[in-house]
Formats: structure tokens, sequence, C-alpha cells
């Protein structure tokens, strides 16, 4: 069965990609998060961050959880050292999302 980009009931959750600036969260990832949270309880999904960088401290990904995702997922990749914003989106498939939290 082929992914129908139309179908938006194919389009769960809500996700929040957290900034990050030489491997430390931004506190505005941790303000969006709370913020998200709200949404998906509204929704009655779940919501997951979403953070690209290169060698992220664990703590600072679990510590995500705090501030209600229900799901971390973390890209780990050497292009991605420099500081990252909510402008850049990439698929699983080009440099491979590994869900560490939830």
């Amino acid at each position: 069965m082929a992914f129908d980009s139309k179908d938006t009931a194919a389009f769960k959750g809500v996700w929040v990609f957290c900034e990050q600036r030489e491997g430390v969260i931004m506190s505005t990832s941790y303000q969006l998060l709370s913020e998200g949270r709200k949404l998906a309880n509204d929704l009655g999904v779940e919501l997951c961050g979403v953070v690209l960088g290169k060698d992220i401290k664990e703590d600072y990904l679990k510590a995500l959880g705090g501030y209600g995702a229900d799901k971390v997922y973390y890209c780990n990749h050497e292009l991605l050292d420099a500081v990252i914003s909510t402008r850049i989106i990439l698929t699983h498939k080009s440099l491979g999302f590994l869900k560490i939290w939830g």
C-alpha cells in the first residue's frame, strides 16, 4: 500500500523540533514542549520531541520527557554539529531517527 500524503488521517501526534546549540538544548524548546503538551492533550494524541545534533548528552534528551514529551527522537550525525533550528526538516530515511525515550 502506497503512502498518500493527501490522507490527513495518516498524520497523528504533535511534534516539536527542539533547538540545540553546541550540544545544549535551548530553553525555548522546553517552553514549546510544555505548550505542545497542552495541544496534544486537547487533540488526544502523543507529543514527540525531535532533536537534531551531534553527541547530545543523554541527560538533556531524557529531560525533555519532564516537559511533556511522550517520545524523543534524536538524530545524531556529524553534519548536525552546528546550530539546528526549527526550519530544518529531514526525513527519517536520510539520517536515521533513533527513539531513545518513551
